[in-house]
């Protein structure tokens, strides 16, 4: 997936860099989709699944915010899977230490 990078620090505290998409929004399209995720507790937690949508097949872009628990993803309809996706959110940890889950909310815009 993406070359997804989780590392622990000196203090045993879990790191996640954050993989950047390369979507440009004046050349490409896409539909939106907005998910309510539930399990986040900090920034890495917001990175992890941030990675884990970017990863998906037909995801362009995704924005993941920490504060309002939400995630933003601009798609290609023909490829994205929605299933796939939550089952990706749902297994972003494979730790198991934490429990992340996505729910889709149709019909709400930016």
């Amino acid at each position: 997936m993406h070359g997804m990078q989780d590392s622990l620090d000196h203090q045993g505290n879990c790191h996640v860099d954050r993989i950047e998409s390369q979507f440009d929004p004046t050349t490409q399209t896409g539909e939106m989709l907005i998910f309510r995720i539930t399990g986040m507790g900090c920034q890495n937690c917001a990175n992890r699944v941030h990675n884990v949508l970017i990863a998906q097949r037909g995801v362009k872009h995704a924005h993941v915010d920490l504060r309002t628990s939400r995630a933003v993803i601009i798609f290609d309809p023909e490829t994205f899977h929605l299933g796939v996706t939550l089952d990706a959110v749902r297994m972003a940890d494979p730790s198991g230490h934490h429990q992340y889950r996505a729910v889709a909310l149709p019909g709400l815009s930016m």
